[in-house]
């Protein structure tokens, strides 16, 4: 008796293990605790860079298409000019769920995963078209599903911080060599500080928060970032010298903590996602105006060059070299985002 009695708890315990199973297995775990999806709330997202960024016009587009298009269930604090920290802490931030969205460039986000790393190498592309193609179309949908897997991150657009230049306070730079001894600042990033390395400056991480006093202060005596963050964020007035060298580009892909996605109903997440893709074309169109006007307003405030580009590409051959070898990006995957500049 106390055996039957013993079988029929066993047998009620795998029942009751398989129906939670089930319910893991048909989606279940994309609700609420409650069995609800969530329906209403603000969201705080935030980026480092000052309100007149770029960024601050993509995430204020995507802001205000989510209010309308929700009749005001969901509404978005932002949050900018890095006052939650860095690029790497507020991916943290966002990762743990103490921060709902996030705009972060690709270079700091090798900290969480290897997904970007393609993107994040020197003169990987030719121009914004070759960079649209690449990321708005099939590679760039399934990095978005790595960073997902391996970062617990819902990517919904990309962004962009735009083509990177370089400036200095020491000299003028138009070849490698220009930099041989610079204490340079660059991302917290792998391949950007071996790429640094390789053209012979000594390269120190830093995030873009501290940059400004960092060179103020002489900590570092260059550094390299696309034109409307050297211009908003002031850096012509602690440098001498800006070279044009489109060295890297930077995506910066709007991210959402996953389980904050998954608790959206499909419905919602349809309306967040085609917020982001119109938000994503508004802030990129907002970068190429800035970029057309900064130059001209940088003109006499700092020694303005434009380095030939072939020495340049010479150089970083050993910097794909290093990785390909190292296993940390994939020659095949390179030759098929170069593929797409045709």
């Amino acid at each position: 008796m106390k055996n039957r009695k013993s079988l029929k708890i066993l047998g009620l315990l795998v029942v009751s293990l398989f129906a939670v199973a089930l319910v893991i297995g048909c989606g279940g775990g994309d609700q609420r605790g409650d069995g609800e999806y969530r329906e209403s709330g603000t969201l705080r997202a935030g980026h480092v860079f000052d309100p007149s960024h770029p960024f601050q016009d993509g995430i204020e587009a995507f802001r205000d298409k989510i209010y309308e298009r929700t009749d005001g269930r969901f509404r978005i604090d932002i949050h900018p000019g890095g006052v939650l920290g860095g690029e790497v802490a507020m991916v943290e931030l966002t990762q743990a769920g103490d921060l709902d969205l996030v705009i972060a460039t690709t270079a700091p986000i090798g900290n969480f995963t290897q997904v970007f790393m393609e993107l994040d190498l020197p003169f990987m592309f030719e121009n914004h078209e070759h960079v649209f193609r690449v990321l708005d179309g099939e590679i760039g949908q399934t990095m978005f599903e790595e960073l997902e897997r391996t970062a617990r991150l819902k990517g919904l657009a990309y962004f962009e911080n735009g083509f990177r230049h370089m400036t200095s306070s020491v000299r003028p730079i138009n070849t490698p060599a220009d930099l041989n001894g610079i204490i340079f600042r660059t991302m917290e990033n792998p391949i950007h500080l071996k790429t640094f390395e390789t053209f012979g400056a000594t390269p120190i991480p830093m995030a873009f928060t501290e940059l400004f006093i960092g060179l103020q202060q002489g900590v570092a005596e260059a550094q390299e970032n696309p034109l409307p963050a050297i211009y908003t964020a002031r850096l012509y007035e602690v440098q001498d010298h800006l070279a044009i060298t489109n060295h890297f580009y930077g995506p910066a892909p709007l991210m959402m903590n996953l389980s904050l996605w998954n608790s959206l109903s499909p419905a919602d997440q349809a309306i967040f996602q085609q917020a982001a893709i119109e938000a994503r074309d508004i802030q990129r169109q907002a970068v190429v105006d800035m970029e057309g006007w900064i130059i001209d307003e940088l003109e006499g405030q700092i020694q303005i060059t434009r380095p030939n580009p072939g020495p340049w590409r010479d150089a970083v051959i050993p910097v794909y070299e290093y990785f390909i070898n190292l296993g940390w990006v994939d020659a095949d995957l390179i030759e098929r985002i170069r593929q797409e500049a045709n």
